[in-house]
């Protein structure tokens, strides 16, 4: 099992996670959840959110631009 609130200094709800994906929200505090995401947790949990139409592949995709997933500094 993952979860991407710990060790977070700020917990992140379901809503706000989505959000961040969509592209509706954008704030910094958020980075670490969503690149725990996308580095953490398993590609096949990710794609069922596709299939599931929770999200789509270009919201994702956007999300990891926007939330630079994947790119360590």
């Amino acid at each position: 099992m993952v979860t991407i609130n710990a060790p977070m200094p700020v917990s992140i709800d379901e809503w706000t996670l989505l959000a961040c994906l969509k592209g509706e929200i954008s704030e910094p505090k958020w980075r670490v959840h969503l690149q725990a995401l996308f580095d953490a947790v398993d590609v096949s949990v990710i794609h069922n959110l596709v299939i599931d139409r929770i999200v789509t592949f270009d919201e994702l995709s956007k999300a990891i631009d926007a939330w630079q997933a994947g790119v360590r500094k």
